[in-house]
């Protein structure tokens, strides 16, 4: 589910310093005081999906 996150990063071929701040703030940062459900949507700024997952896959769904 980190992927669609991380994705945008890749994309511009190295990450960004932008979303390891976010995972740090967001992610480790809060650890097992909050839903992890929780801080997920919240560093992913949605619900999550598998949709990046698949990509990264190469797996097309219909």
């Amino acid at each position: 589910m980190f992927e669609s996150r991380f994705q945008c990063a890749m994309d511009s071929g190295c990450l960004s310093k932008s979303v390891g701040r976010d995972y740090r703030e967001k992610i480790l940062r809060p650890g097992g005081s909050k839903d992890a459900a929780d801080m997920l949507k919240d560093f992913l700024g949605r619900e999550p999906n598998d949709d990046a997952f698949f990509k990264l896959l190469n797996v097309n769904l219909p």
